[in-house]
């Protein structure tokens, strides 16, 4: 069930610039001020991108493999509790605003996981 959590309208304003555009590789959002916003945006490879997650925080991302788009859910084992509860129970409110259909949806815990993107 999804938690109600706001999607800022530059999170679906990125992500169809991405999509139809492919103007970027990939997009990280975050939640500040109990609101979904975009935190970054950029064209560097799936090894770049993974070094722009934070490593003890949670985070939405999407990634552009050119036929795919997968959505991920980073949440880092050593994130703290709350944080991990309120990005897995809001996820559900980004997807359904982010319209298109994603190849997969990931949810990662360590780098490893991200080692499918390329």
């Amino acid at each position: 069930m999804a938690s109600g959590m706001p999607v800022n309208d530059t999170c679906v304003t990125a992500f169809n610039e991405l999509k139809l555009r492919h103007a970027y590789k990939w997009i990280i959002f975050k939640i500040d001020h109990d609101e979904i916003v975009v935190e970054k945006k950029g064209t560097s490879p799936a090894a770049e991108f993974s070094k722009e997650l934070p490593a003890s925080d949670c985070r939405y991302a999407v990634y552009d493999e050119g036929q795919r788009i997968h959505f991920i859910l980073w949440s880092p084992d050593c994130a703290p509790v709350k944080p991990r509860m309120i990005y897995s129970s809001s996820k559900d409110a980004l997807g359904k605003k982010l319209e298109g259909t994603m190849a997969t949806t990931l949810e990662a815990h360590e780098l490893s996981d991200l080692s499918v993107l390329t």
